[in-house]
């Protein structure tokens, strides 16, 4: 948690805002700190932008007047960021690393290494008894590329996973291959079953899910 002029200190009106700030490097927080507003001034610093409950992009080095709701705290994804996310938990107790949703905003070229151990042993880093979950992510007028691989292991680390993409687009695209095999694209939404390899486009958001045994995975999506 910092502020914004810590990773934008060449931007001056980055370096006057003090009711804003940056959740690791990929994720902006506009908390509402005033009774009562139903619409909050908000600094976007440079680049492209896109509020992380609608998906709505916005453009960067811009101040927006975003409406509020009693529901959401404003929240902006970076273009070309991961997101690692999980299923809500009651306590971290019961965080075991098996399902993860991964929110990705296609921009160019881009990397997030995710780290993961048991938890519990405080020198998992030093014992080198940690794993680390490589996404990386291209995207051009043609194609958008998503690739999956992991080192490493940790105690009691699942043999597999339930891996669930969440790809912000404009369109559906025209195609989506997974290791080289092709996957169907459907409009359909709700659950999927976690054993079978499922693609759905539903409105703004490509949603690709599938069993992960922690081999190399390489995602290609043909844009429209």
């Amino acid at each position: 948690m910092r502020p914004l002029f810590y990773q934008y200190s060449n931007d001056t009106s980055a370096v006057a805002v003090e009711d804003e700030y940056m959740w690791g490097d990929n994720l902006l927080v506009a908390p509402v700190i005033k009774k009562g507003l139903s619409i909050r001034s908000i600094y976007l610093p440079e680049g492209k932008w896109y509020d992380f409950h609608t998906g709505n992009e916005y453009p960067g080095k811009n101040r927006v007047d975003f409406p509020l709701t009693i529901y959401d705290m404003p929240v902006f994804a970076k273009a070309g960021s991961f997101i690692p996310m999980t299923k809500p938990l009651i306590s971290t107790d019961n965080y075991n690393g098996a399902n993860y949703v991964v929110r990705y905003y296609p921009e160019g070229k881009s990397t997030f290494v995710q780290y993961e151990d048991n938890g519990l042993n405080s020198k998992s880093l030093k014992e080198g008894k940690y794993e680390l979950i490589t996404y990386k992510g291209s995207k051009n007028n043609a194609k958008t590329t998503v690739s999956l691989t992991r080192t490493g292991k940790w105690e009691n680390m699942p043999a597999t996973r339930t891996m669930r993409f969440e790809i912000r687009m404009n369109a559906m695209p025209a195609a989506v291959k997974i290791n080289g095999k092709s996957v169907k694209i459907t409009a359909e939404t709700g659950n999927t079953n976690d054993a079978k390899t499922t693609c759905n486009f539903d409105n703004k958001w490509l949603n690709i899910s599938f069993s992960w045994d922690g081999k190399p995975v390489n995602i290609e999506i043909a844009n429209q």
